[in-house]
């Protein structure tokens, strides 16, 4: 019964935000993104496709996609129980979900999905950008936070910021860095250094980045 009434929520909701924004009314921009929408903990959120003809709804900590009020299959049953934020591709083929595990140090990730085939495919595309940050900013083995910044080329490339976690016991900590990779490869077409970065991009940087890159 729970499964149904959630359906049937999703099926109004999309009805009543089928005209609206393609960020909702009052959210704001991510950690990130200042082009992201920020997903509120312990409510059902929903955010627009930029055509409006597909949603994104969180609900109880688990993320599905909609269109005309069906569940498009796929998504990879992602969860979002902690810090997140939601970035529609202008184009509204693909999203870019960056999430915190909730950790001390952040432990910011990027799940990218790709609506194709009638479903919601997830893909990986930040090895190699993680790798080649690593091999500047060597820091053992702790991972770097990583978030969607904006879509470029449509839902075709994406730029992700990478950052050694500020409160890292590394040389490099809180020094970030920036890429454009490609979807769905995750080939990386360009990279930042930080103060690149902040130059060419510092209008696209959330609250996270814009507050402390040159």
């Amino acid at each position: 019964m729970a499964h149904v009434l959630r359906f049937l929520t999703m099926v109004l909701l999309f009805a009543v935000l089928s005209t609206a924004p393609a960020r909702p009314a009052g959210a704001q921009g991510g950690e990130w993104s200042n082009h992201a929408a920020a997903v509120p903990s312990k409510r059902t959120f929903v955010v627009p496709s930029p055509d409006r003809k597909r949603i994104i709804v969180v609900d109880g900590g688990q993320l599905s996609v909609a269109e005309s009020g069906v569940v498009i299959p796929g998504g990879g049953g992602i969860d979002v129980l902690q810090s997140a934020e939601v970035l529609w591709a202008p184009d509204s083929k693909a999203f870019a979900v960056t999430a915190s595990d909730g950790s001390e140090s952040g432990g910011w990730d990027i799940s990218v999905f790709v609506l194709e085939n009638d479903r919601c495919n997830y893909y990986r595309v930040t090895a190699d950008a993680v790798q080649r940050f690593l091999t500047r900013h060597a820091c053992g083995d702790e991972e770097p936070n990583i978030g969607a910044v904006k879509w470029t080329k449509e839902s075709k490339q994406l730029l992700i910021a990478l950052e050694i976690p500020r409160r890292s016991a590394c040389r490099d900590r809180g020094t970030a860095g920036g890429y454009v990779v490609n979807v769905p490869s995750g080939t990386i077409a360009v990279e930042y250094d930080g103060a690149r970065l902040a130059e060419d991009w510092g209008e696209s940087l959330g609250r996270r980045l814009a507050r402390r890159t040159p």
